[in-house]
């Protein structure tokens, strides 16, 4: 065996060994291999890992390409006031102050919040916050997408200084938070709604009494 050139070693090779192994595993998982054994084998998985993408192409990004957006979900079975108030973690009386859009490059139907000021609390751990941030969707659906020429306008916002009902499910990682089932969770205020909700909430025996 010919004598190996010390100074051709890796710095991760301490001895003459280590760096033989390290040679002969390169040497084997090449595709160039001189050993007329590993050849065939080294060009069939690469024809194999080839025709597998072009598989994968078709089967997941040509479909999207071609029909977009026109795939129907199954819209979401209709809920009750019984069923916000029971899935909510929290429910407030608050009014609204304005709106926010994080990202303008982002679709606005998916980027944009509200703030409202916190007036009363229905339900769920209290809290000394005044302000809430939620983040605004325009359908109780989350697959929902508006169509092609759909643009934003203020007048999808509610009037500022009304008077709402939040059904507040989970709170989001930069602090802002959801409402039940999207707009549904957002419910124009009355009397004979809040006292409906306090019902309620205390037949239900929640943990936390509502917030006097």
């Amino acid at each position: 065996m010919a004598k190996l050139n010390a100074t051709r070693w890796p710095k991760t090779c301490d001895s003459p060994a280590k760096f033989m192994r390290l040679r002969r595993l390169k040497t084997f998982l090449s595709p160039s291999s001189r050993n007329p054994r590993l050849r065939v084998p080294c060009k069939i998985m690469i024809r194999f890992n080839f025709f597998l993408t072009i598989a994968i192409s078709f089967l997941v990004f040509i479909p999207l390409k071609v029909f977009g957006n026109s795939y129907d979900f199954a819209p979401f079975p209709p809920t009750t006031i019984e069923e916000a108030c029971k899935r909510s973690k929290c429910i407030y009386v608050v009014t609204y102050k304005s709106f926010s859009i994080l990202d303008s490059k982002a679709p606005v139907y998916r980027n944009l919040f509200a703030s409202y000021i916190i007036h009363n609390q229905l339900k769920g751990q209290k809290s000394q916050a005044t302000d809430l941030k939620i983040e605004y969707e325009i359908s109780e659906d989350p697959n929902y997408t508006p169509p092609e020429k759909w643009k934003f306008s203020k007048k999808v916002m509610p009037k500022p200084g009304s008077k709402w009902i939040l059904f507040v499910t989970y709170n989001l990682t930069d602090g802002s938070m959801c409402t039940y089932r999207g707009s549904y969770g957002r419910m124009p205020h009355s009397e004979e709604l809040e006292n409906d909700i306090k019902n309620r909430v205390r037949s239900e025996r929640f943990d936390v009494e509502p917030k006097s």
